[in-house]
């Protein structure tokens, strides 16, 4: 397995709350970048390094396409501030078609969803996640449409786990 992207959000700007800066510093890096004048540099995990909080509902960033694998992972470091806030946390996509989703509903709950919204069967669990903690969490999808795995990990636990599910939902085997 390779690493294909990394990204803490230090060289975003130093001043707390305030947008990224230089203007369009986002844009450098992402292949597509939704409302970054809605995004503020905040203080990263254990009051070290810097964090991007995404101030606004559609609010987002695009990685560079990677490839044609079947399985890719997704790691990030969360933390919401409020009960009832709910984030698309990770979006997985083919060539620009929308396959996937992580979605979590404000109250401790993730779902996985299908490009049409639809959870998956069995795709939902209850995280118990609380208001203003960082939390890492990874999610581990492989594409297929009827084999399809999903996996879902907060910290080091697993907390969701799909196999022999359609995880296919455009015309190509893997997201990039």
């Amino acid at each position: 397995m390779t690493l294909l992207w990394v990204d803490g959000f230090e060289s975003y700007g130093t001043s707390i709350g305030s947008a990224p800066a230089p203007a369009n510093v986002l844009a450098r890096k992402y292949a597509t970048v939704i409302s970054e004048s809605s995004f503020d540099v905040e203080t990263g995990r254990n009051g070290i390094g810097r964090c991007m909080q995404v101030a606004i509902a559609n609010g987002r960033f695009h990685t560079p396409a990677f490839g044609t694998d079947r399985t890719i992972i997704v790691g990030f470091a969360f933390k919401y501030q409020a009960p009832g806030q709910t984030a698309f946390l990770s979006n997985l996509f083919t060539s620009g078609a929308w396959g996937m989703t992580l979605w979590f509903d404000g109250y401790g709950r993730f779902k996985i969803l299908n490009n049409s919204s639809n959870e998956l069967p069995g795709g939902s669990v209850d995280s118990n996640l609380k208001p203003n903690r960082w939390y890492w969490i990874e999610w581990k999808v492989y594409v297929d449409n009827s084999a399809g795995t999903v996996d879902v990990r907060i910290g080091n636990k697993n907390v969701l786990a799909l196999s022999g599910i359609d995880t296919q939902f455009t015309g190509s085997n893997y997201y990039n």
